[in-house]
């Protein structure tokens, strides 16, 4: 008697341990760690007080960091020592942007390019090391190219890197060559703009889990387990009942 009362005991403790466990795994999910902030611009001050100019001539006075006038080669750039982490920002296409979200120098980085074609508005991302240049995915929108788009960028220290375009998952790639940073750098041309610069060393953007770690999926888990240890609670209880 004793014994039995030990097990059914035993199977209450286990079925509260999955219920949490399952709870806590549910929070996890739903809700991801805050982003940490390592630098951000969004311009509404009407300047780019500590970004460095390499070339060309820039302005901010409408809150929106652009080339003064024509296509030539004008580099602009802040430091930024992030590798992994989330890079946000609203683009302005225009003529065509490139945007190297880590630099080691002009020879090396993590970059995203952009620009009009017949076809669409390309939108390409890069990884640049010693051993050349490699296209990690491309992908072809149709848009107006003065129409405002929101990208987002993220890499993991395994050199996990996903490539987001309004929200929307467009590339999904690991990728090692690029280990270092020293600058964010950004090479407009034309009519082109950047905003609301934001550089975190965090994951802030979570992918879709897989089907066996999403909410729904967790809670009919735990619904059914719960389910099954009642019935044998249940089951138990009547065995004690007959028995006595």
């Amino acid at each position: 008697m004793d014994a039995r009362r030990t097990d059914m005991n035993g199977l209450k403790k286990f079925s509260i341990l999955i219920l949490i466990i399952l709870l806590c795994v549910s929070l996890f999910v739903a809700f991801p760690c805050k982003a940490e902030i390592v630098w951000s611009d969004n311009f509404d001050d009407g300047n780019y007080d500590g970004w460095i100019v390499w070339n060309g001539t820039f302005s901010a006075e409408d809150h929106t960091l652009k080339p003064m006038t024509g296509y030539n080669k004008y580099w602009i750039g802040h430091l930024s020592t992030v590798t992994n982490g989330t890079w946000s920002f609203d683009v302005l296409v225009g003529g065509g942007i490139v945007i190297w979200l880590m630099s080691d120098s002009e020879e090396q980085g993590l970059l995203i390019a952009s620009y009009l074609d017949t076809d669409g508005i390309h939108l390409r991302l890069y990884s640049v090391s010693s051993e050349g240049s490699n296209v990690l995915g491309e992908y072809v929108y149709n848009s107006d190219a003065s129409a405002w788009q929101h990208i987002d960028v993220t890499r993991n220290s395994d050199g996990r890197t996903c490539l987001y375009l309004n929200s929307t998952l467009l590339v999904d790639v690991v990728d090692h060559a690029v280990i270092k940073s020293r600058f964010f750098k950004y090479l407009p041309y034309g009519v082109a703009a950047i905003d609301n610069i934001v550089v975190s060393n965090t994951i802030d953007i979570q992918q879709p889990p897989p089907f066996y770690m999403q909410v729904w999926f967790l809670a009919t888990v735990g619904a059914f387990a719960a389910g099954i240890i009642l019935v044998l609670l249940r089951h138990r209880k009547l065995q004690l009942i007959q028995d006595f």
